[in-house]
């Protein structure tokens, strides 16, 4: 199921990289059934770049770009490529297993009402946030949000300009109720704005905040994340050449 997430408009901006992540979520194994291919749920065997329409120049830039972006995996294996989609903010494959899916289906009705109860009572108290707090312009709810502000307006100096108090209130709630360390969150920040696909994305402080984890981790991989993308990289080509 395509999901309409900024990510998703994002991603669309790059058309072999969206070809070939809904390719996986076309394939991908969504119950526990035998599979002749031994793929566990979330997996595809995706084949080569003639499967996907693309050279395979560009069918190895594609793989190597949804994984350094997170979006999905790659494993070379004999039978061919293997892939699983590791964010389900674009595409949702609804994974279920056989023998359970009706009661999943009913389960997930539930949930999504309790949900909206949560939900119902989450906006009621942030408004109450609103309300209440007003940050002062040497605050650290108030400079971190300037932080960002300031790393989006030195791409694009015409971004328009947000309610800084409004960003302030996420910026509170991650320290206050996620425990996030105003230290953590400048970094995050930081490297968000310099990467090339999450700088497109986190345009706010409740995106920042909605995609911190993933962001925090992402940063935190950088170490080696090159070697391994190199390594990556060497092998799909040479199993390409093989084929």
């Amino acid at each position: 199921m395509f999901i309409r997430e900024a990510e998703s408009i994002e991603l669309i901006k790059h058309p072999l990289e969206f070809a070939l992540l809904a390719l996986i979520a076309q394939r991908a194994k969504r119950t526990t059934e035998y599979s002749e291919h031994n793929l566990e749920v979330g997996e595809a065997l995706i084949g080569d770049h003639k499967s996907h329409g693309a050279s395979p120049r560009e069918y190895r830039t594609a793989k190597l770009r949804l994984e350094k972006w997170g979006f999905s995996t790659f494993k070379t294996t004999n039978k061919g490529t293997i892939a699983k989609i590791t964010n389900s903010s674009v595409f949702d494959i609804n994974t279920v297993g056989s023998d359970k899916q009706n009661d999943d289906q009913t389960t997930n009705k539930r949930q999504t009402s309790d949900k909206q109860a949560t939900t119902n009572k989450n906006d009621k108290n942030d408004k109450n946030d609103k309300n209440k707090k007003n940050y002062c312009s040497t605050s650290i709810e108030i400079e971190l949000s300037q932080c960002l502000l300031d790393l989006i307006l030195k791409r694009n100096p015409a971004y328009k300009r947000p309610d800084i108090q409004k960003w302030a209130i996420h910026i509170d709630r991650m320290i206050r109720i996620d425990k996030r360390e105003p230290g953590g969150i400048q970094e995050v920040i930081s490297w968000s704005q310099s990467d090339d696909f999450w700088q497109n994305n986190i345009l706010s402080t409740k995106k920042l905040r909605r995609q911190f984890d993933q962001l925090f981790l992402k940063m935190n991989s950088g170490g080696t994340r090159k070697t391994r993308l190199y390594e990556e990289a060497q092998s799909i080509l040479e199993f390409d050449g093989e084929r």
